[in-house]
């Protein structure tokens, strides 16, 4: 039996010797850390904008931990604005946040619905004869009939079409693609 019980003490010494201290990352802040130029580039928001996005945002990205390792909301914010500007965990990860990659895409996926849920207050289709006067609006600036909204363009990758207009298709980002822009049809086509 004492056999046993030095035996245990053996093995709890090896696991005290053997457990990992905890690592405490220095996080950067990139309000303070960035001129408004360089700001904006990386975030693709300027300081006022994200100070008044953190603020619709209130407590929704509040995470407290017991032991006090929690990010901030201000860095969970500008993480998931680096992850959307950069579309890469690669980038944000070893970036200036010090955050692993799991890390990253849970902020992300919070902070995403965390933004989701101010729609209401941001995103308002009119209607009545504001959709008509929209509708015409539209119609008379792009061509297309019905539409009361638009909301962002995205660039589809595809393939070389190769031949002389080819370049056409290459864009800022230097891969070739095509340039989509959703909208919504209100399904009133009274004119032109």
């Amino acid at each position: 039996m004492a056999e046993f019980l030095d035996l245990l003490d053996d093995v709890d010494i090896v696991e005290r010797v053997l457990r990992r201290e905890a690592v405490v990352r220095r996080r950067t802040h990139p309000l303070n850390e960035y001129d408004d130029r360089d700001f904006l580039t990386r975030f693709r928001l300027t300081k006022p904008a994200v100070e008044a996005l953190l603020g619709h945002l209130g407590r929704r990205l509040d995470r407290l931990h017991k032991y006090g390792t929690s990010v901030p909301p201000m860095i969970q914010l500008l993480v998931a604005l680096r992850f959307y500007a950069t579309s890469s965990f690669l980038l944000v990860d070893g970036d200036i946040f010090g955050l692993h990659k799991s890390s990253v895409s849970r902020i992300v996926a919070r902070v995403s619905r965390a933004i989701a849920s101010l729609r209401p207050l941001f995103i308002q289709f009119p209607a009545g004869r504001k959709a008509n006067t929209v509708q015409r609006e539209f119609f008379e600036i792009a061509g297309i009939p019905g539409v009361v909204g638009a909301i962002d363009c995205t660039h589809i990758p595809i393939r070389s079409p190769g031949g002389q207009q080819a370049e056409l298709f290459r864009n800022r980002k230097d891969f070739f693609s095509i340039n989509v822009q959703v909208s919504w049809n209100s399904g009133n086509n009274d004119f032109p």
